[in-house]
């Protein structure tokens, strides 16, 4: 340009920003006259014309600047802008995805690109592009907000807890957007963010009333919700149901009414709990979840009713779509990379049935690759990450990123371990990351996701009739589908000294529904002078132990006949073992872990069978150890054998003196456990081979 055009441009520019839109664009359209291909003044041009209403001449304009510069990706992103306006949403994401492939820091092509997205109802998409665009700009607030909302509503909030304690960018310009962001994030799940939201807002906006009031009840329910952590659960009821009599629909504070019913053992009231959080919230995958297990709980709700909500759930939530069809693979027999993802790679159950197998696994045919989706550690966290080849942290992936990290490490297949409990990744396999996928350990039930190929269980959990609850094919462990891996803390196991009978079950107070009270009740009625002991985490609040003595009175059990002991340590639980003589187990959540350690421990577990897999847990343990006879049909015939073997010292004491050696015989082989593992996943990858799989996309 010659220096009289360098200062055209300049002027118009100076014109542009200051407001006056006539003045430049005769600048602007004079410089163009001259100099046709001038790139930054038709781009300068084309947005002033958008500014004025006139999208289709500011895309001619930016078209010609494209001819002119076919590389720049800014171009790209301004006219990704006007196609927004146009709500083109297509051609918008067309541009924007160009424009973030030519300039990965293309701060507006990202943010156009999740608006392109939002605009074509795919929030999950748009949430990663919002991301892009607020890494890139932190103090953005736009970009921020429209992150968090898209988050929110596709409940994709990972990495929004860590994000939300570094500093906020300024709100106040975007007020309402930050207060449908708050709403949005609670009303999916996410109420700590939303506070902290709020209370960033209300900083900016103090006279704001409706922010204020916001505000205060996000602060409200942050009390109430406090009140349960520190075992005050009259109060936190109290403080819940308070709450709701103004503001019925706040989903927070049912969610938590929902969690104290259900954790104090009031299944049906829970119940209900989550059936009204659905009904409010039809699009919150993790309310629906929690619903799930919820029904597991209730002896009221049938297997099928079971069954239809984890299809149901499934249907609306893990539906493939956008599904590339995946060639069929022949190498059967290669080394595998086999993938297992947890939220819960610590101390619990996960560490009790699976470190011991993965050290045992033979490295010669697979590689293991373990994804921490949950970000806490512990002590046994090390454990795992030595006892793994491969260890990511995937907790502040969404699910597109997920996915395609699975993919970029070539999973052969992909073992989910955590069903539908809290932390799941269900929504991300629906999507098929890896050819072959599977459903074990941490959760007892099929997951009803088309896209999860195998359920790994056993023949008493999951006999062939019952296969009409499944939505996977199942395979079924000959050594049962978990194995016990004893601790040599536990104390050895001693002939009991005289005194009544002792009774025990230290399973969560969540599975000790009426019913179960009710029996047991009969059971104690029926061997004199015999006493319960129960261990669990509820009677460290006074709250939950009264409430609880409450319902034992209700249905016939004197407080003198109990023994309630507080949570504890592992070794405290052995040791409470130690002078029982039966353990009971609640229905229709049956024990697993407390089943094994009872057990362990010399206690034959008297358990009540049913349909579900939650519901023969421990029968299925019993049957491996060939104790049949603790395995009841129903309520009447749970209280005869547990009678019967209450008054027959002789058999529990040769019971006593045999179950570890029979338990080390039969539920205890892990090198046998990892051996059927492997033989299963190979299986599973094999019947991959020769069948077509679908990898569908996230929206």
């Amino acid at each position: 340009m010659t220096p009289e055009q360098r200062q055209l441009f300049e002027r118009a520019v100076v014109a542009h920003r200051r407001g006056d839109l006539e003045k430049a664009a005769i600048d602007y359209a004079a410089l163009l006259d001259e100099v046709p291909d001038h790139v930054d003044a038709l781009q300068m041009f084309a947005m002033l014309r958008h500014r004025q209403g006139d999208p289709r001449r500011a895309l001619a304009l930016l078209d010609t600047a494209l001819t002119a510069a076919p590389e720049n990706a800014a171009i790209r992103a301004n006219r990704s802008s006007v196609h927004l306006a146009l709500n083109d949403f297509a051609a918008a994401e067309t541009d924007a995805r160009e424009a973030t492939r030519r300039d990965p820091t293309s701060f507006g092509g990202w943010l156009n690109l999740g608006l392109a997205l939002l605009g074509a109802e795919k929030p999950a998409r748009a949430a990663s592009a919002f991301a892009r665009a607020s890494a890139l700009r932190p103090l953005d607030a736009r970009a921020f907000l429209e992150w968090l909302s898209a988050a929110a509503r596709s409940q994709q909030t990972f990495g929004i807890d860590e994000r939300m304690r570094q500093p906020l960018p300024a709100l106040a310009k975007w007020r309402n957007l930050a207060i449908q962001t708050a709403i949005q994030l609670e009303n999916h799940g996410n109420a700590t963010a939303a506070f902290v939201l709020l209370t960033q807002l209300r900083r900016e906006s103090s006279a704001d009333a409706e922010i204020v009031a916001l505000q205060q009840l996000q602060t409200s329910y942050a009390k109430a919700a406090l009140l349960e952590q520190q075992g005050k659960t009259d109060a936190a009821l109290g403080a819940a149901e308070a709450l709701l009599l103004n503001h019925p629909n706040h989903r927070g504070t049912r969610m938590l009414r929902a969690s104290l019913l259900a954790e104090r053992g009031d299944a049906d009231a829970a119940l209900a709990e989550y059936h009204r959080i659905t009904a409010l919230f039809p699009d919150d995958a993790v309310a629906a979840s929690a619903m799930l297990i919820a029904m597991q709980h209730d002896p009221s709700v049938s297997a099928g009713e079971i069954a239809d909500g984890h299809r149901a759930w499934a249907a609306r939530f893990a539906a493939s779509i956008d599904a590339p069809e995946i060639a069929r693979a022949d190498d059967t027999e290669r080394a595998l990379r086999i993938g297992w993802i947890s939220p819960r790679f610590f101390s619990g159950l996960v560490a009790d049935f699976f470190v011991d197998v993965l050290r045992r696994f033979d490295r010669s045919t697979m590689h293991h690759v373990l994804y921490d989706s949950g970000g806490v550690e512990d002590a046994i966290t090390a454990e795992f990450r030595a006892a793994a080849d491969e260890w990511h942290r995937v907790d502040t992936l969404g699910d597109e990123a997920l996915c395609a990290r699975i993919r970029a490490d070539k999973i052969d297949v992909l073992v989910e371990l955590s069903g539908h409990s809290p932390g799941n990744r269900l929504r991300a396999l629906a999507a098929r990351p890896a050819r072959a996928q599977v459903s074990w350990l941490d959760y007892f039930h099929s997951t009803g996701v088309p896209a999860i190929d195998v359920l790994l269980s056993d023949a008493v959990l999951s006999p062939p009739d019952l296969s009409k609850n499944y939505t996977e094919r199942v395979a079924r462990l000959a050594s049962g589908r978990l194995c016990y891996s004893p601790t040599s803390r536990a104390p050895d196991v001693k002939p009991r000294v005289d005194g009544p009978v002792r009774f025990c079950s230290f399973n969560r107070i969540t599975k000790i529904n009426d019913e179960v009270l009710a029996c047991w009740s009969e059971i104690l009625g029926g061997v004199a002078e015999s006493v319960l002991r129960l261990k669990a985490r509820a009677f460290d609040s006074v709250d939950d132990r009264a409430h609880f003595l409450r319902r034992c009175e209700r249905n016939g059990i004197a407080p003198s006949r109990l023994e309630l002991l507080g949570y504890g340590t592992r070794d405290e639980t052995f040791v409470a073992y130690a002078d029982g003589d039966i353990a009971l187990d609640p229905f229709p959540f049956s024990g697993c872990a407390t089943s094994f350690d009872a057990l362990w421990m010399g206690l034959p577990v008297i358990t009540m069978i049913g349909e579900t897999m939650v519901s023969r847990q421990t029968a299925s343990i019993l049957t491996s150890l060939q104790l049949e006879e603790c395995i009841a049909s129903d309520r009447a015939d749970c209280v005869r054998r547990a009678i019967a073997l209450g008054s027959d010292d002789s058999r529990r004491r040769a019971l006593r003196l045999g179950l570890r050696d029979r338990m080390r015989l039969n539920v205890c082989d892990v090198e046998q456990h990892a051996s059927e593992l492997t033989t299963a996943l190979r299986e599973a990858w094999r019947i991959s081979c020769h069948s077509a799989v679908h990898s569908a996309s996230i929206v």
